[in-house]
Formats: structure tokens, C-alpha cells, sequence
């Protein structure tokens, strides 16, 4: 871990105890943040989300990831069979156990039941099942390689594993934080189409005659493909607009009589001031001319 910056060993920290920046601890504390993936959408997204999304993108390159950890393993002269099994393993995403993939009489079926006791997610952050480095003592002690010791192959694995899990959290805060344009994230742009489309389907009967041109083919043509800022101009319209209809039908249904308005309350019909009485400014007498005040001096 010292190899590493002080940035990464803090996320190390917080991702192994479970208190990272994941929606389900953000909307806690914040009532704006929704505790749902911002790649799938799925509710409560936790720190084990991280590494089993089913985002088309993320999946794309989770399985990226894994073929990379596989090519490192092949390379720094794991056996084939047991590279193909780890592979294999980490492809489910933590669905299914290792022993469940492993045929009955293999050599690494007790490293899979060893393997099922650690879990899948602590092999993600580079915990290593001690089977494992008594397997691969004997094999790299043949080679006789004074680079490849066991305990340099054990803490090569950690950290590819390790930073494997590290590119899955960046990619994911790339479309919570990453601003591609009008100073807007990725999930920002998203929530404004989607309300765009939702007020899409209001029937311009809804809106008072002057507004209803925000609703015509035209207009629409023009709303999909304008910017994300003109659009929240066009929602703060069509909000405007519904409530003036609104409040004129409130306005219709009320009765006025000498400054009062009859309504129910209670069961009981009561006379109570109206709004336009309480708006309308109280008679003052006008001040007297000069010519009047000069008649009274006399």
C-alpha cells in the first residue's frame, strides 16, 4: 500500500469498510441525491454494486478489466488451468461460487472451497486465499527467477486487482461528476430530457390560450433539438403556464359579493373576506384644493 498515493490508500480505506461514495450513504445526509445507480438505475447502490452494474458500458469494461488480470496472470507463468478458473470466477461477478465451477476432480477444488470463504469482493480489493501462494510457491520456486518471488507475484495480483476495482469507481463517478458541456453532469442533461419528454405529453387544452404554442409540433421539433439550457427555460414556461390556468379556474368557481366570498367550511356556509377586496387599496379622501383652503383662511 505505501507504493500507492494518499489519495488512493484513502479510498482503499473507505471502499474495504463500506462507507464509500455510494448513493446509498450520500442520500442520507442529502435529501437531493436518490439512492439509485447513476449507470442502471437500480435502487440502493452500495459498495458491492460497484463491481456487479449491468451497465452496457460498465460490463463492457469490467470484462475489459478481468481479460487484462488474466493476460498478467498467463504472463507471470500461473497455470493455464487455474488462470482459465479465476477468469471464469470474476466473469460471474460474484453469481455464482468458484466451486460451483470447478469440475470434481480438479487439483484447485479446495482452493475454490477456499476461495468461497473469502468471497468475491474481498478478492476485488486484493485479499488472497493462502491455498493460492502455497499452490504457487513450488511452481515459481522452479523457475528460479530472482524477480519473481511468490511474495512479489502475491502483491502484483493484489494490486492489479486492486486497481481493477478502482477504475470500475472511477468510471462510475465519470457520469455523476464529469461535466461535458454547459457546465452540466451526464446524469444532470438526463434528468432534464426526461422531464422534457414527461410535459411532452400534456394536452395543450391544459394551458391557457396564449401558451399553447409551447406544445405545437413545431415548438417540439425545436425543444428536442435545442440545448439543455433552453429547455429548462421552456419547463420553467410550461410550469408558469399551468399554474396561471390553474389559478384561473380557481378564480371562476369563486363568488364575489360586496367584498366578501361565500364559502364552505366545516359544513357551514360562511362569508369570509375575498382575495380581491384584500388587494384593493382602502377609499381615501383627497386632500382639498388651494382655492378651498384659502376660502377657509378668510
Amino acid at each position: 500500500m505505501k507504493e500507492f498515493t494518499k489519495t488512493f490508500q484513502d479510498w482503499v480505506t473507505r471502499h474495504i469498510s463500506d462507507f464509500n461514495g455510494c448513493n446509498r450513504y450520500l442520500s442520507r445526509w442529502k435529501p437531493t441525491v436518490k439512492n439509485v445507480c447513476p449507470s442502471c438505475g437500480i435502487a440502493n447502490e452500495d459498495t458491492k454494486h460497484i463491481t456487479r452494474c449491468k451497465d452496457t458500458s460498465r460490463t463492457a469494461l469490467f470484462m475489459e478489466g478481468i481479460e487484462d488480470i488474466r493476460s498478467w496472470l498467463v504472463t507471470n507463468h500461473t497455470p493455464p488451468h487455474l488462470a482459465s478458473l479465476l477468469h471464469l470466477y470474476l466473469s460471474h461477478r460474484g453469481d455464482v461460487t468458484m466451486e460451483s465451477l470447478t469440475p470434481p476432480h480438479s487439483p484447485y477444488l479446495t482452493l475454490a472451497q477456499a476461495q468461497d470463504l473469502i468471497g468475491f469482493d474481498n478478492l476485488l480489493v486484493g485479499r488472497l486465499p493462502k491455498l493460492l501462494i502455497t499452490i504457487m510457491r513450488p511452481k515459481l520456486a522452479i523457475l528460479n527467477q530472482r524477480k519473481l518471488t511468490i511474495d512479489r507475484w502475491a502483491k502484483e495480483l493484489s494490486r492489479h486487482l486492486l486497481l481493477f476495482t478502482h477504475r470500475q469507481w472511477t468510471y462510475r463517478n465519470s457520469t455523476v461528476h464529469y461535466k461535458p458541456s454547459e457546465g452540466k453532469t451526464v446524469a444532470e442533461h438526463t434528468m432534464v430530457d426526461d422531464q422534457v419528454r414527461s410535459l411532452l405529453q400534456l394536452s395543450p387544452v391544459l394551458l391557457p390560450p396564449q401558451h399553447r404554442y409551447l406544445l405545437t409540433e413545431e415548438n417540439r421539433t425545436t425543444l428536442l433539438q435545442g440545448t439543455t439550457s433552453s429547455k429548462q427555460f421552456w419547463i420553467a414556461e410550461i410550469q408558469s403556464a399551468l399554474a396561471e390556468a390553474a389559478l384561473s379556474r380557481r378564480m371562476k368557481r369563486i363568488k364575489y359579493k360586496r367584498g366578501t366570498v361565500r364559502i364552505r367550511r366545516n359544513g357551514r356556509t360562511i362569508n369570509v373576506s375575498s382575495l380581491l377586496s384584500s388587494l384593493t387599496p382602502p377609499a381615501v379622501e383627497k386632500e382639498k384644493g388651494l382655492k378651498w383652503k384659502k376660502g377657509r383662511w378668510k
